[in-house]
C-alpha cells in the first residue's frame, strides 16, 4: 500500500484522491482473499463521522475558524503591516530586517495551516528589505523559506493542533512543550542570518498603521494564553481569535467586502483540502490496519528490542524521510498515530514517569522533524513559494543552498531536545495538570 501510494502521488494526483483510490484498491484485494471482510469497511463510516461529531475532541470545529482568521489577517494586509512595525522597531541595526523576518514569522502563526499564503506573503514583503541589507539573494532565499516554516511549530499553528491530536496529548501542554525549541530556532536562524549580511542599511521603513499591529500582534499572543490557561476551549478560542481579526482589520481600515470575500474563499479551500486529506487519511490507515499494517511496524519495532533510544531514531528518520516526498498533513495523520503507539510500546519517554509528558516531548520531537518537509527537495513547499516570489532573479538551486544551514539549525535543534528533553517537558510539567489520562478516541 505505502509503495503504491508513493507511485500513484509521483503521478500528480490529488493526495486525498489517490489516498481513497489506493485504499480502496488494496481493500477489494483484501475481499477477494478474505483478508478483509465486507463487514469491516462499514467501519469507515464510523470512523470519519464518529471522529467528526466527538463531543470530547473540537479539534476539527476550530481547523476552520482558525484559517479564516489567518486568510483574514493576510488578505487585510495586517501581516505585511507587521513586517513595517518590526523594522522599524528593530531599526537601523545589523540584523534588523532578519529580527523582523523572524519576528513576523513567528507572530503570524495562525496562517501556517496556509503555509502557501504565509510564506508568500512574508516572502514578498522580506526580500526586498533583506536585500537592501546586503544579502545575497541566496542568503535573503534561505531565510525568508526558513522563516516561513517557523510559523508551523509556533504556537497556535494548525499543524500543532493535528499532533497533538495523532499524539493523544493535551494541546496546552503540546504549546507550552514547543516554547522552548521555537525559542531556541530562532536564536540560531538570528545568529547565522547576522554572520551573512555584509552591510548595513539606513532606510527608512515602510509606513504603517501603529493599531492594526499592536492589535495583531496582541492578537496572536492572547490566542495562545486563552487556550493554554484553559479560559477557552480550541473552538472557542478560534472564534474568538477570528472575530478579533476583523476588528484588527477594522481598527486599521483594512476591512472591505472584497477581503472579507477573499478570506472567506480562501478559508473554504483550504478547509476542503484538510477535511478531504482526513478522510483520504482515515480510510488508507483503516484498511492498512485490517490488512495489519500496524502490526507490521509493530514488529519492526520489536527489532530494537528495549533500545528505545534506537526505536525513536528510527521513528524520527523515518518522518525526516517522508518529509521529503509528503506533505505535513499526510505525515501526521497516517504515520504518526501509528509510530506514536510503537514508541510507547518501546518504552520511549517511560522514564519520565508521566505518559503525557513523554507524550509532549515525542510530540515535539516530530514537530520539528516534520518542520523541515517545509525546506527539503524534492517537494519542499516552502523552496517552490520563495523561488516564485523572487520572480526568477534566484535559482531555485541557490533557494535550496540558502535554505539547507537552516535545515541543520533544525536539526541541531532536534538533537538538541533529544539529548535535553526538560526544553519540551519544563514548561508542561510545572504550569499543567498532568496525571489524569486522556481518554481513547472514538477513532481507537
Amino acid at each position: 500500500m505505502l509503495l503504491a501510494l508513493g507511485l500513484v502521488l509521483l503521478t500528480g494526483v490529488p493526495v486525498a484522491v489517490g489516498l481513497i483510490a489506493v485504499s480502496f484498491a488494496f481493500a477489494v484485494v483484501g475481499l477477494a482473499t478474505g483478508a478483509v471482510r465486507l463487514e469491516q469497511m462499514g467501519a469507515i463510516y464510523h470512523r470519519i463521522y464518529g471522529t467528526l461529531s466527538d463531543r470530547d475532541d473540537v479539534l476539527y470545529a476550530a481547523v476552520p475558524i482558525l484559517l479564516f482568521m489567518g486568510a483574514l489577517l493576510h488578505e487585510s494586509g495586517l501581516a505585511a503591516n507587521l513586517l513595517a512595525a518590526f523594522t522599524r522597531l528593530f531599526g537601523h541595526r545589523r540584523g534588523g530586517a532578519a529580527a523582523a523576518t523572524l519576528a513576523l514569522a513567528a507572530i503570524q502563526a495562525p496562517a501556517a495551516g496556509m503555509i502557501g499564503a504565509s510564506t508568500g506573503a512574508l516572502a514578498l514583503s522580506a526580500l526586498p528589505a533583506l536585500r537592501r541589507q546586503g544579502y545575497a539573494p541566496q542568503e535573503a532565499a534561505g531565510l525568508v523559506a526558513a522563516a516561513g516554516s517557523l510559523g508551523a511549530v509556533a504556537p497556535p499553528g494548525i499543524m500543532l493542533f493535528f499532533v497533538a491530536d495523532a499524539m493523544a496529548v493535551q494541546l496546552p501542554a503540546l504549546f507550552l512543550a514547543m516554547l522552548a525549541p521555537v525559542a531556541l530556532l530562532l536564536i540560531f536562524y538570528f545568529g547565522y542570518a547576522i554572520t551573512r549580511q555584509s552591510s548595513a542599511s539606513s532606510e527608512t521603513p515602510a509606513d504603517f498603521s501603529p493599531v492594526g499591529a499592536l492589535l495583531a500582534s496582541a492578537l496572536m499572543v492572547s490566542l495562545v494564553v486563552a487556550v493554554v490557561s484553559g479560559f477557552a476551549t480550541l473552538s472557542e478560542a478560534a472564534a474568538l481569535g477570528a472575530i478579533g481579526a476583523a476588528l484588527a482589520a477594522a481598527a486599521a481600515r483594512r476591512l472591505s467586502t472584497g477581503t472579507l470575500d477573499r478570506a472567506v474563499r480562501q478559508a473554504a479551500l483550504v478547509s476542503a483540502m484538510v477535511f478531504l486529506i482526513f478522510v483520504g487519511a482515515s480510510v488508507f490507515s483503516l484498511v492498512f490496519r485490517l490488512l495489519g499494517g500496524a502490526e507490521m511496524v509493530a514488529a519492526a519495532a520489536r527489532v530494537f528490542g528495549g533500545r528505545s533510544e534506537a526505536a525513536l531514531g528510527a521513528a524520527l528518520a523515518l518522518v525526516l524521510l517522508l518529509g521529503c516526498f509528503l506533505d505535513w498533513l499526510e505525515i501526521v495523520v497516517i504515520a504518526l498515530p501509528v509510530l506514536s503507539a510503537t514508541l510507547v510500546d518501546a518504552g520511549v519517554g517511560a522514564w519520565l514517569g508521566n505518559p503525557q509528558l513523554a507524550a509532549c516531548w515525542i510530540g515535539a520531537l516530530f514537530a520539528i522533524a516534520l518542520q523541515t518537509s517545509f525546506l527539503t527537495p524534492p517537494f519542499g513547499y516552502a523552496l517552490f513559494l520563495v523561488h516564485g516570489a523572487t520572480r526568477g532573479e534566484t535559482t531555485l538551486g541557490d533557494v535550496w543552498r540558502g535554505a539547507l544551514p537552516y535545515v541543520l539549525l533544525q536539526l541541531l535543534v532536534l538533537l538538541a531536545i533529544v539529548l535535553l528533553p526538560a526544553l519540551a517537558t519544563f514548561l508542561p510539567a510545572n504550569l499543567l495538570e498532568l496525571s489524569v489520562p486522556r481518554a481513547p478516541k472514538f477513532s481507537d
